[in-house]
């Protein structure tokens, strides 16, 4: 008579949580000029899912008299989870280069789609049926989103650092002049600074399209808004000056430059010419 079948069930442990890279409250959201890398921030996580795989094999209770089969399983679990990652300041032109951990990868092997930030932005679908109480559109802010984001069989979200193709893009970085006048007079997140108090930026416009310069600031910390046109102008080899009740840009060049189409001429003709006569001597 043949034995008995025996099964033995073999079981990895079911993660309960997700292991997440970054989410942080009251984080500052970056606005990017030009092209700039981002970790992004994860503000909305939800609908944690554990999916068992079970295999099973055989063995045993073959033939007249032998003993009875042997039966194992053995369940693992690959996780998911709906998630939603905040990048920058919108509008932004897209996503260039993604990398999950050292990996290259792009927005649609990770199954992730891309909102832009736009003005006129809706609320994303998957959180209009399934959380309408969350479904806020988030109109000006730029974040990917995936209703089932692949967690592996760790249930780590990795690190994803995103390469953002952000404001006012000149090829890949931005111009100068264009950073300036859109850091103070943005209705979004400018300093409030009146469009009519800006004086003609022409001379720096050529100085810096003539010689090259282009930038990619991106300004994710707490800083005075001065300070942040000081250092943008600093770069710039210029200055603020107020003038006629307007600010106005000087740059530093004392030479011609042409480039890019344009040419840079400096004013070197002087405003005043002093002399030992037009000091006052005053004897100790």
């Amino acid at each position: 008579m043949g034995g008995k079948s025996t099964t033995i069930n073999n079981s990895a442990t079911r993660i309960s949580s997700m292991q997440i890279q970054s989410s942080a409250y009251g984080r500052c959201i970056p606005i990017i000029y030009g092209t700039n890398k981002v970790a992004g921030n994860l503000f909305f996580y939800d609908e944690f899912t554990a999916t068992p795989h079970t295999t099973s094999t055989s063995s045993g209770g073959g033939g007249k008299g032998g003993g009875g089969s042997v039966t194992s399983t053995n369940t693992t679990y690959t996780y998911s989870c709906a998630i939603m990652f905040g990048l920058s300041e919108g509008e932004i032109e897209g996503v260039g280069t993604l990398w999950k951990d050292k990996k290259k990868v792009t927005l649609d092997e990770l199954g992730l789609t891309l909102f832009t930030g736009i003005n006129t932005q809706t609320a994303w679908g998957f959180l209009t049926a399934n959380h309408p109480d969350k479904a806020l559109a988030y109109r000006g802010t730029a974040y990917v989103c995936s209703a089932d984001f692949d967690l592996g069989d760790n249930a780590s979200m990795g690190n994803h650092t995103f390469e953002i193709k952000g404001l006012l893009i000149y090829d890949k970085d931005a111009i100068p002049s264009e950073i300036l006048e859109d850091f103070l007079t943005s209705n979004q997140y400018g300093l409030g600074f009146p469009i009519n108090k800006i004086g003609d930026l022409s001379l720096f416009r050529s100085y810096v399209m003539a010689n090259g310069i282009f930038l990619s600031p991106m300004y994710d910390e707490q800083q005075a808004g001065a300070d942040h046109v000081k250092e943008l102008l600093r770069m710039c080899n210029s200055s603020p000056v107020w003038s006629e009740g307007v600010l106005k840009i000087i740059p530093y060049g004392d030479s011609v430059v042409t480039g890019n189409g344009y040419t840079y001429t400096p004013n070197l003709t002087p405003i005043y010419d002093l002399n030992d006569s037009d000091f006052i001597d005053i004897d100790e």
